[in-house]
């Protein structure tokens, strides 16, 4: 079975179906009926009979977009094979269907190479490519990957309607093989072509779909982490979104894969993504070489996990001369306030950190900075200070020295 995978709302789609004895001779006067799924918004040409070569070719239109699983059944027997079709554009309300008769294909020119290459040209990013047959040597996701330097390969479920991840080297557990007519999704770095041999159809188009890395309409996250068992739940804080995540128990890590069969943005470079399980947060920000990779691999350990409590750390050095680092914990995001006090309470320095996310704040990049200085930009003398963290409802106070 062939059939486009890219098409606009409302246009006309053909599937070709060609029946065949598993000695290869022509099976004709058959009836072919098409499934599509989901079936909201679908118009087909009911049925259609093969002619003496064992070929037919059934027309459907869809209204909605989103993708669709297109499945052949000869009487009540469905075929193996199938087409996943990522449909753009605007519903339509109307839907008409055109007679048999004015299909693109002519059935009776349709004739098939024994071998024959064919080349897909891959843009930088995202591609929504299909192979029109079943290649005469297996196809896996992981040779494709191979051969391509890709760094993900997705395909479609049609029993769960979820997108299966192949990361390589990273999460190969789902390696599956290519079948004719399946559409996947696959990221690549750079541009490039790559030459297909195997049994195809003189005029059937072979060009893969390429679209836009920018933006990123498909990533996936992988998440380790022996904490992770139980419920899983990975959300985009900045675009408030939740992601569908699941636990794979053999490759003992969480998976969310998400797709917009739209083309839009489904993340952006500096998102920040919060995973939650049995009662524990971690947070990441997104990077430009997320996105271009178009997953992020996390290692859900305790430098992105969101503590427990908010807490003023000791400062460091202490005793200093004449700059030191105040870190904190927040388990609540809160407008942070550091002040500094004398030892008869007289107010030395007050620095705003202003809205911080929940996190860790003990690196010298993340934690507090203060020049021993007093706010006119006087050096401070020896001897002790107070130091005053101000967090949402939290406050607590702690001592420093200062040796000349």
């Amino acid at each position: 079975m062939v059939g486009s995978t890219a098409v606009q709302t409302g246009e006309k789609a053909s599937v070709v179906v060609v029946l065949k004895t598993v000695e290869g001779v022509p099976v004709s006067g058959r009836e072919v009926s098409l499934k599509i799924e989901p079936a909201d918004k679908v118009i087909i040409d009911s049925v259609a009979l093969t002619d003496a070569k064992g070929l037919t070719v059934i027309t459907f239109r869809v209204g909605t977009a989103g993708v669709k699983v297109v499945t052949a059944l000869v009487g009540k027997v469905t075929l193996n094979d199938s087409v996943a079709v990522i449909y753009n554009g605007q519903e339509v309300e109307k839907l008409s269907l055109p007679s048999i008769t004015g299909i693109d294909a002519d059935i009776d020119t349709l004739e098939p190479l024994s071998w024959a290459s064919y080349t897909i040209n891959l843009k930088t990013g995202l591609n929504m490519i299909s192979l029109p047959v079943k290649p005469n040597n297996p196809v896996t996701a992981k040779i494709l990957a191979r051969d391509l330097a890709a760094t993900v390969i997705l395909r479609l479920d049609a029993d769960t309607q979820k997108f299966i991840p192949f990361v390589p080297e990273h999460y190969e557990g789902t390696n599956f093989e290519i079948e004719g007519g399946m559409g996947i999704i696959v990221n690549v770095k750079d541009d490039k072509t790559h030459t297909f041999t195997s049994t195809i159809w003189s005029n059937i188009p072979l060009a893969a779909s390429t679209i836009s890395s920018n933006p990123v309409w498909a990533f996936t996250f992988l998440c380790r982490g022996l904490s992770l068992k139980g419920d899983l739940e990975v959300t985009n804080l900045s675009r408030g979104v939740i992601y569908l995540a699941q636990w794979d128990e053999d490759c003992q890590l969480g998976i969310a894969s998400v797709v917009d069969s739209t083309q839009q943005a489904v993340i952006r470079n500096g998102d920040l993504i919060q995973v939650t399980a049995n009662g524990q947060r971690w947070r990441y920000r997104v990077s430009e070489r997320d996105l271009a990779n178009a997953f992020v691999d996390l290692k859900l350990g305790d430098d992105l996990r969101v503590p427990d409590q908010t807490q003023l750390l000791q400062n460091y050095p202490n005793p200093f001369n004449p700059e030191t680092w105040i870190p904190f914990e927040l388990a609540q995001d809160a407008d942070v306030t550091i002040t500094i006090y004398n030892v008869t309470g007289r107010q030395v320095h007050r620095i705003d950190s202003g809205y911080q996310l929940a996190r860790k704040y003990f690196n010298r990049d993340q934690a507090i900075y203060w020049n021993g200085r007093t706010e006119a930009g006087e050096d401070v003398s020896s001897g002790t200070y107070f130091y005053q963290l101000h967090a949402g409802d939290y406050q607590a106070t702690r001592k420093m020295v200062i040796r000349k």
